[in-house]
């Protein structure tokens, strides 16, 4: 029976750690950020490049001063979406949308390059590998044979670790099971036997709206993320639902 596989966040117990994000490079093959060479004219990298990261910890502030000033972090990934844009936008379907899971994967070897779904993800959760992936050192022995290590011209995202399906009983992605806060719990969003069910279903639970919603056809309510975010904090929720993005 196909599910409706999601991650539902609660930003009342992720204290900004990194885990997740730590976790989601190592489990993907993603590579380190490389350093700038200063001084070094035409140099591969004049400029610091960042890391390609699948999962982004964002630091909110309700902008109140002391004591009412108050902190989140939201950790941002590919939203999974019901209605995902970016696979109506890829002329060579190397993006797609999973009919057993319904989590929007992608076919890095059917990419071209041409950055169509990197223009409609409304999220912005897609990267762009601009040059060949570089490990420093020892680090290229750390790399897991379970996630294939993309090179240049390559659209790529989270997948929400689906491969561990085929090797492992315990079906979670890397960060959810790295967090040490429990914040991330990962499940079947229409089981409403589920924890991920019942967060998802219950009161507190909300989307991120994008910033840009066009004609509407970009709004969480048309989308239908699968990634949901759960907090006690009305400040935080009106921030993500008046397009936090």
């Amino acid at each position: 029976m196909p599910k409706r596989l999601g991650l539902v966040i609660d930003l009342d117990r992720c204290t900004g750690c990194g885990a997740c994000q730590a976790a989601c490079r190592l489990e993907n093959n993603i590579p380190p950020e490389r350093p700038a060479l200063p001084g070094v004219v035409g140099a591969p990298f004049e400029r610091p490049v960042r890391a390609s990261d699948w999962l982004v910890l964002r630091s909110v502030r309700n902008a109140k001063p002391f004591p009412d000033a108050d902190r989140a972090f939201v950790p941002v990934m590919c939203q999974h979406c019901d209605k995902p844009p970016c696979v109506a936008v890829c002329p060579v379907g190397a993006t797609g949308k999973s009919s057993e899971t319904g989590v929007v994967y992608q076919v890095y070897a059917r990419c071209i390059g041409c950055r169509a779904c990197l223009a409609a993800c409304p999220y912005g959760a897609k990267v762009f590998n601009w040059s060949e992936p570089v490990w420093p050192g020892r680090t290229g022995l750390a790399l897991t044979p379970f996630a294939s290590a993309r090179g240049k011209g390559v659209a790529e995202k989270c997948d929400l670790c689906v491969r561990l399906e085929h090797r492992e009983h315990l079906f979670e992605p890397a960060c959810a099971r790295a967090c040490p806060s429990r914040a991330m719990v990962f499940g079947d969003l229409d089981d409403p036997e589920s924890r991920a069910g019942k967060l998802a279903a219950g009161p507190l639970a909300f989307r991120l709206e994008p910033a840009v919603r066009g004609d509407g056809s970009r709004s969480a309510a048309n989308l239908g993320p699968r990634v949901v975010y759960v907090s006690r904090r009305a400040w935080l929720k009106d921030w993500a639902e008046n397009g936090g993005m």
